[in-house]
């Protein structure tokens, strides 16, 4: 019975100096519940997001695309403390038992930064496009979307240089009993790189922060990978916070404006080597009338003389014809001189459309700037135009329709820029007709890549029969020798390009 009082008497002693330590704000009060080490938080800046400059009405955002997005944190780094100590200035303790605190290290577990990246370019682009910007891949464009990326005309790396989250799982600073509350607080830093693809030239770098507070129903002690799901959860929408926060920059802005339309159609095409159609008189505004006078243009290309040599004695000549098209947005295709003075042939999908600028390259490796001239999309071909350009090599182009068990050749620029001057032959397989065009198209069985588009058909004297557009694939990637190529006579006639002859 003694023996029972005295035991009973110690428990009132205990919970009496546990509230006496507890009250007194003594980190020693830990030490009853849990462990006198504890996991240490992050000293975390607190910043406030500040006010997106306004973006000028006369002017129109650039097509921007994020294709670029590093980890700068070394692994094992240490990026989560699910800390002991208290909440902040308060007397709220913090994962009190050292046992369900952590340190949480990237590389580790859920922490690798891979698989959160298709939802931090989502959070990116939404939140830009929701501030006025325009960030390709919009989820409204559920078909074409390759057109839609090809808009793009800056490139975005975005390098992530830090991470820093502390988590706090709440108890009572009285009997520690648990609040079922737990407070996440991260910081991350971002570095932002604008690259432009077309020029191979860094535009603007710029760095920014952002640090978020937010509480969720979570006891850690029962779910701890529910704080690491909360946490990733964080890093997703605070990528996109610091997307918000490059608009307060006047250096983003500026670059972010493409300005008003340029009207130099007429440096790049030369006005005394076209035929005018008729205008529509019908037209009052004269804005109107001139684009309609552009629109129903002839564009008269002078050929060269036709090759009667054999391609592999002229192999060298037809190589030099053939350019690598290297687009805005970074993807690359194939296209072919047709005219010394600097027009060149390839697709829409690849040039893209009437007004866009791109880069060429030669078999030599020189490079010159183009602007796609003409374009139609449903044919699937573009006219480009080298601005003060003369004597280029340039490929004849045969009127004469490519028949079945006919040697062709293919050449281009397959999957990847330095393939340029690759040369595939086979034979025509067959004329088919289009179903939902109703154009006409050559099916060969030349071996033909994703790069190859807009490269130049030729037969066995390197003529020019037809335009690479696209090629079958079979269930594994694999291309099935069912490549297809528009008719030269008919890419000609849907550009309304008249070919004089030499």
């Amino acid at each position: 019975m003694v023996k029972k009082r005295i035991m009973k008497n110690l428990t009132y002693f205990s919970l009496i100096a546990l509230l006496v330590l507890t009250l007194s704000g003594c980190e020693s009060a830990l030490s009853v519940l849990g462990s006198t080490s504890y996991v240490s938080p992050f000293n975390i800046p607190h910043i406030e997001p500040g006010t997106p400059l306004p973006i000028p009405e006369d002017n129109k955002p650039t097509p921007i695309k994020i294709s670029k997005l590093f980890w700068d944190i070394p692994r094992g780094r240490q990026i989560l403390a699910m800390h002991g100590g208290y909440y902040k200035d308060t007397n709220i303790i913090c994962n009190p038992s050292r046992l369900y605190q952590a340190k949480i290290r990237w590389g580790t577990g859920n922490y690798k930064g891979q698989h959160l990246e298709p939802d931090m370019v989502d959070e990116f682009r939404s939140t830009l496009n929701d501030l006025g910007y325009d960030v390709v891949g919009k989820s409204s464009v559920m078909f074409n979307r390759q057109k839609e990326y090809n808009r793009a005309k800056i490139s975005v790396g975005a390098r992530i240089k830090k991470i820093l989250s502390n988590a706090c799982t709440m108890y009572g600073y009285l009997l520690g009993d648990p609040l079922y509350e737990t407070s996440i607080i991260t910081h991350m830093e971002v570095e932002w790189v604008f690259y432009d693809s077309l020029n191979k030239k860094t535009l603007l770098t710029l760095t920014t922060s952002s640090t978020n507070e937010h509480r969720v129903n979570i006891n850690a002690i029962a779910d701890v990978d529910g704080v690491n799901e909360e946490v990733n959860s964080h890093i997703i929408s605070l990528f996109g916070h610091n997307a918000a926060r490059l608009t307060e920059y006047q250096e983003f802005v500026d670059l972010m404006m493409a300005g008003k339309a340029d009207n130099d159609d007429e440096e790049w095409e030369e006005d005394e080597d076209t035929e005018e159609i008729d205008d529509d008189e019908t037209v009052k505004s004269e804005t109107k009338r001139k684009d309609q006078k552009k629109k129903n243009r002839t564009i008269q290309i002078k050929g060269v003389e036709k090759s009667k040599h054999a391609l592999e004695n002229n192999v060298a000549t037809t190589q030099d014809s053939v350019v690598t098209i290297l687009a805005p947005n970074g993807g690359h295709g194939s296209g072919f001189v047709i005219d010394p003075r600097g027009y060149i042939l390839s697709n829409h999908h690849v040039a893209g459309d009437t007004g866009t600028k791109v880069k060429v390259r030669f078999y030599s490796g020189m490079e010159m700037d183009a602007k796609v001239i003409r374009s139609h999309e449903k044919r699937d071909v573009a006219l480009l135009k080298i601005k003060g350009a003369s004597n280029l090599p340039s490929l004849h182009l045969r009127e004469e329709i490519a028949l079945p068990l006919e040697k062709v050749f293919a050449l281009g620029s397959p999957s990847d820029p330095e393939m340029q001057g690759t040369i595939s032959d086979g034979i025509v397989s067959t004329l088919r007709i289009e179903k939902d065009t109703n154009y006409p198209i050559i099916q060969a069985n030349c071996d033909v890549y994703p790069g190859n588009s807009g490269g130049p058909l030729v037969d066995k004297d390197g003529n020019v029969v037809g335009i690479a557009v696209r090629v079958y694939i079979g269930d594994m990637g694999e291309a099935i020798a069912h490549s297809l190529f528009i008719p030269i006579t008919d890419a000609l006639k849907r550009l309304k390009v008249r070919y004089k002859r030499p």
